[in-house]
């Protein structure tokens, strides 16, 4: 796994979450319609991270979009 290439998703990902959770802060109560709006784009870009982290950039060539971004068939929770 290229550790440089995983952080740049990771940090993405992070970002994303990060910006939700300010948005949430300074409106509480838009907190359900901003979950909705942007949750499934932070799962996303955590989805994106793992399914290339053995492929890594190169993935977005040759892997369906869809599959990039889904939920990860070999992550069991």
């Amino acid at each position: 796994m290229d550790a440089d290439w995983i952080l740049l998703p990771l940090r993405d990902a992070a970002q994303t979450l990060e910006e939700l959770i300010e948005d949430i802060e300074d409106e509480p109560e838009a907190a359900h319609e901003l979950l909705e709006e942007r949750m499934a784009t932070v799962y996303a870009r955590l989805n994106y991270a793992w399914n290339t982290r053995d492929s890594g950039p190169s993935a977005i060539d040759t892997v369906d979009h869809d599959e990039l971004v889904g939920w990860p068939r070999d992550l069991a929770i």
